[in-house]
């Protein structure tokens, strides 16, 4: 027979404070408990970079290149030629064998073709013509191949370079003459311009 007690409740007995009395006595007076906290000390493992990222070491910059256009732009160019040339000499020998033949024409109407025509050429026989194919650099000269000519120029004879952000040709002038480089065309135009803006000024 087991003896049951009445009138009594049972209750657990208090834990002895004994990991907070020891965690008061390790806090020395005047300093924070962060500062008490127990080093990590990772001796096996390579702490990690602050910033996540290898620092990668500085290449030299290149001094010489050379941007070739693509086969397929070359070919669109030439037929934009030959397009705006067949354009001019229909336009412009029209008017002289209809002068000649003695046929009445309207001064209003030849003046509207010819400014189209004149549009028409400084907007796209112009920059063809002068469009940079081939651009070759390195530390002493230039070279630069059009659809028509091919000219080398030392840097001390280029005159001029000018690229502005908001279009696609950049302009180098050497002299008298001046040449479209297309930033978009030419592979390697950052390069490029960078070797050019180091170069000339010198």
């Amino acid at each position: 027979m087991t003896k049951r007690i009445y009138g009594q409740k049972r209750t657990k007995k208090p834990e002895p404070p004994v990991a907070e009395a020891d965690a008061r006595a390790r806090v020395k007076p005047g300093s924070t408990q962060s500062d008490n906290l127990p080093e990590q000390e990772d001796a096996g493992q390579p702490t990690p970079a602050r910033s996540g990222k290898k620092r990668r070491a500085k290449q030299p910059a290149a001094e010489e290149i050379t941007c070739q256009m693509g086969k397929f732009s070359r070919a669109w160019r030439v037929l934009g030629f030959i397009l705006m040339m067949g354009l001019n000499f229909g336009i412009i020998g029209g008017d002289l064998m209809g002068g000649k033949a003695y046929v009445h024409l309207s001064w209003q109407r030849e003046a509207v073709s010819t400014v189209l025509l004149v549009l028409f050429n400084g907007l796209v026989l112009f920059p063809i013509i002068f469009e940079a194919w081939y651009v070759k650099v390195d530390k002493e000269k230039i070279e630069l191949k059009t659809m028509l000519w091919r000219a080398t120029r030392q840097w001390d004879q280029v005159t001029d370079f000018k690229n502005p952000v908001y279009m696609k040709l950049a302009m180098l002038r050497t002299g008298r003459l001046f040449y479209f480089l297309n930033k978009r065309v030419l592979p390697d135009y950052p390069i490029l311009e960078s070797i050019i803006l180091r170069r000339w000024r010198r």
